[in-house]
């Protein structure tokens, strides 16, 4: 199904804050599947609701977000579950699934520009666990391909719990389905 995002326009604002979902991942075709099968709406955008109401950094009440509220505001849902890292199809690594993250962000990212992102002062890329290390993994890219396009935006970022502790399980089980597994050996079996 094809990617999408939401988005709050601010008249006047020159400062975007760009949300990546959070949502674990999979790395295999036994997590795939599991995935598929229990979390669907993280593989997906056939569920989505055409509109979504921002709470949190994502609201437009002055109260609730007295930082952000006044600005552009994009949320990507996941749908793609590869940490937002993916440029893979439907049956590269004999998966039947296609792993677009980080295609997903770039492309928003340039339908943005037009927009007004290509004039701003500021894009904050933000994130909350899968969406966190999506933002770790993309962040300076991001700031660099938009500089090579010759926009002068300042690109930062804010990560919400997206760092996963190297730390033994406390009650080590068989690392049967992702979560089961400690994160450093799920990262590194999705790596390979």
């Amino acid at each position: 199904s094809p990617a999408g995002y939401y988005v709050r326009r601010s008249q006047g604002s020159r400062r975007w804050l760009v949300f990546l979902e959070g949502g674990w991942y999979c790395y295999d075709s036994n997590s795939c599947m599991v995935r598929w099968r229990r979390m669907r709406s993280f593989m997906t955008s056939e569920s989505w609701s055409y509109n979504r109401t921002g709470s949190g950094i994502l609201s437009g009440n002055p109260e609730e977000n007295p930082d952000w509220w006044n600005a552009n505001t994009v949320l990507i849902p996941y749908c793609s579950s590869d940490l937002w890292t993916g440029r893979s199809d439907a049956g590269d690594n004999d998966l039947p699934f296609s792993f677009h993250g980080s295609k997903i962000l770039r492309s928003v990212i340039r339908e943005l520009l037009p927009m007004g992102l290509y004039d701003a002062d500021t894009l904050l890329l933000a994130g909350s666990s899968a969406g966190g290390l999506g933002v770790m993994l993309n962040l300076d890219d991001i700031a660099r391909e938009l500089g090579e396009l010759g926009a002068s935006v300042d690109v930062r970022g804010l990560i919400d719990s997206g760092w996963y502790l190297d730390n033994p399980q406390y009650n080590p089980a068989e690392c049967v389905e992702v979560f089961s597994c400690p994160p450093r050996e799920v990262v590194m079996d999705g790596i390979q």
